[in-house]
């Protein structure tokens, strides 16, 4: 069910929909440049070529497709760091990682989780404002995933989907085989 959100200020985030957002056509969840957690997404995959000092670029987003074969896509998108200032400039980083996404897609519509609101993110510096700015400026409508207490429901099927490419703002796209 849709639940229609009072938009103030142009939001781009259109509305929010309670489920689990792993079962949505062209998602974007945020990830950290260490990957930490990954498995909870995407099968596997080997990492160590593109990473450096242990880490993913900044800004770069890990394309991953559905095991199913239902063609759903799922775009990690690599905006902070673990520790203390994790999400300094994280806005910067999202706004990189949009631009490249929406210009690999046709969608006009994507499924997202919260961006830096929790606990622990707030902790790292995150600034919701700043990242809900990036959203606003951007030429695509969001949904947004909650679970029925309300929090966002991040909760996939492990390994549901399988990592296909990578693409760094410095190096640009790379296969995963």
């Amino acid at each position: 069910m849709l639940l229609e959100l009072f938009i103030t200020g142009g939001f781009m985030i259109i509305g929010h929909k309670v489920g689990p957002i792993h079962s949505t056509d062209d998602t974007i969840i945020p990830m950290d440049a260490g990957l930490y957690g990954i498995r909870s997404f995407i099968q596997p995959f080997e990492a160590t070529p593109f990473l450096v000092g242990g880490e993913l670029e900044l800004g770069s987003v890990i394309s991953a497709e559905s095991r199913d074969g239902t063609k759903r896509t799922l775009f990690l998108l690599i905006c902070f760091k673990q520790g203390k200032s994790g999400w300094a400039k994280a806005s910067e980083y999202i706004k990189t990682g949009l631009a490249y996404i929406s210009n690999q897609t046709n969608a006009t519509q994507y499924s997202i989780s919260t961006f830096g609101e929790g606990y622990d993110d707030l902790r790292r510096g995150s600034s919701p404002g700043k990242t809900n700015l990036v959203f606003a400026k951007s030429t695509c409508h969001f949904v947004q995933f909650v679970d029925g207490a309300g929090k966002v429901s991040l909760r996939s099927r492990a390994n549901a989907f399988v990592a296909r490419k990578v693409w760094q703002p410095t190096t640009g796209e790379h296969a995963i085989t």
